[in-house]
């Protein structure tokens, strides 16, 4: 019998891990502003401690939510690379183009990147400017509400 009571609870503990899910576009809604998540350059996702899952329609969405939280309380902090549609990378390692030139779902113009590489080819040819996480998270909090 003791045997089965551990299994049971290792069961139980590893349904309750944090994941990572896919976003279902077309068919997912943003938790931010309830729109269908259609476009597979500009989705994002927020995963809670507790394993609470949170997806957006666009990096400005999940940035919105994350200025009025604390960022530690989520397992997994994801926004998709622009240039590997679909792909959700590590938003506190990504980059950041704020350009005109490259339009996002919400309007803030906003677009982010696996690598500082990737997000410096684009500026190139776009223009606009690069931000880091923590710079990108600054300045939704004082810009776009």
């Amino acid at each position: 019998m003791k045997p089965t009571i551990i299994v049971l609870f290792m069961v139980i503990i590893s349904g309750c891990q944090p994941k990572v899910e896919k976003i279902n576009y077309h068919e997912d809604e943003c938790h931010h502003c309830k729109m269908i998540i259609s476009d597979s350059k500009f989705g994002a996702e927020l995963v809670t401690k507790k394993g609470k899952i949170y997806k957006y329609d666009s990096v400005e969405c999940m940035l919105r939510v994350l200025s009025s939280t604390s960022p530690e309380q989520y397992a997994y902090m994801l926004v998709t690379d622009y240039k590997t549609p679909g792909n959700l990378v590590n938003a506190s390692s990504a980059h950041y183009i704020i350009s005109e030139n490259l339009p996002s779902p919400m309007g803030a113009n906003l677009t982010s990147f696996n690598d500082e590489k990737s997000a410096a080819e684009v500026l190139e040819s776009k223009g606009g400017k690069v931000y880091n996480f923590s710079e990108i998270l600054e300045y939704i909090k004082m810009n776009w509400r």
